[in-house]
């Protein structure tokens, strides 16, 4: 099974068949932040996710949604903490 990398759920094969834009190729760090195409960057990510990722790193992502979370009224957690 495979986790999208940024929503962190199933990335489901039947839903890819269905729809092959379903499924996108990303960067953990974007190529217009100087991230490259290679093996240790490049992952396949829900399109949903490629586009809330936008050109942010996955740290900046995550700083940005915990600020929104935040600000929103939701308590911020964290594994690990």
């Amino acid at each position: 099974m495979f986790l999208d990398p940024i929503q962190k759920i199933p990335v489901e094969f039947k839903k890819f068949i269905a729809n092959p834009r379903y499924v996108e190729s990303g960067h953990l760090v974007p190529l217009g932040r100087g991230g490259k195409h290679a093996p240790d960057n490049a992952t396949l990510m829900l399109r949903d996710s490629n586009r809330l990722q936008a050109d942010l790193p996955l740290s900046e992502l995550l700083e940005l949604m915990a600020g929104i979370l935040e600000r929103q009224g939701y308590l911020e957690t964290r594994s690990g903490e």
